[in-house]
């Protein structure tokens, strides 16, 4: 009979380790939405300012709205998952609200006393990080300042998973008409990028200025390029 291994308590170490693991995977996640989004805006600008696409009938752009705000808002839902098994930014922060050392000033100067800084520069440059985030000689952050921010979260995604809930993960038989603006998207796609660079900092001491990235190559030339050779296009004519 196999007996079952018995789990040792996580330390305190362990529980950090884990919680910027999580961090991580959600700052990729973010980060493809706010791309997502720049994208999304960056193309409607295209239609918008060439005349021949404005007035050519398709669904192109209606297919492509559709798709962007089914994906976006998915995207959003999944970092209120209070699912145990499930990485989300609801449960980056009910940890911390539980375990507020794991963000304590100690060890967050720390980070920097371990990189290249002189050390009284380096200790100078924590606190006052820490000091802006959390509270000028404040040791850790308390829970209530970590459920501001939960609030801040699920009050700024009420609307949205909503939404998931009754007309994409499910179709609910009832009437619902609050379907989410693509200025609510936007609105829960600022409020996690501001989380993110917040929590980034705190526990990492990287310091983020946007996470969109810079592009290192033209990523409109493909719209540069005839996507229809001419020979197709009078095929496709002849055939209507």
């Amino acid at each position: 009979m196999r007996t079952a291994k018995m789990r040792l308590p996580m330390t305190e170490e362990d529980r950090r380790h884990r919680l910027i693991g999580w961090l991580q995977t959600i700052e990729k996640d973010i980060t493809d939405l706010v791309i997502d989004d720049y994208v999304f805006w960056e193309i409607q600008e295209l239609f918008k300012n060439n005349k021949e696409l404005r007035g050519t009938p398709s669904i192109i752009n209606q297919w492509m709205a559709s798709a962007f705000i089914q994906a976006t808002a998915v995207g959003v839902r999944r970092q209120t998952d209070k699912n145990p098994e499930s990485i989300s930014f609801y449960r980056v922060l009910t940890e911390l609200k539980q375990y507020p050392s794991l963000a304590s000033r100690a060890y967050h100067v720390s980070l920097y006393q371990n990189s290249s800084i002189p050390p009284e520069l380096a200790v100078d440059m924590g606190n006052g990080t820490y000091d802006t985030i959390i509270g000028i000689g404040v040791a850790q952050p308390s829970p209530d300042q970590i459920q501001q921010d939960i609030d801040k979260l699920t009050t700024t995604v009420q609307q949205i998973n909503k939404y998931v809930n009754k007309r994409v993960a499910h179709y609910d038989q009832n009437t619902f008409t609050a379907i989410p603006k693509f200025d609510d998207l936007s609105a829960c796609l600022v409020a996690f990028e501001e989380l993110i660079k917040k929590y980034k900092l705190l526990l990492t001491a990287i310091g983020l200025p946007s996470l969109l990235p810079t592009f290192q190559y033209d990523w409109r030339a493909a719209f540069r390029i005839p996507w229809v050779a001419t020979r197709q296009l009078e095929s496709d004519g002849e055939s209507t």
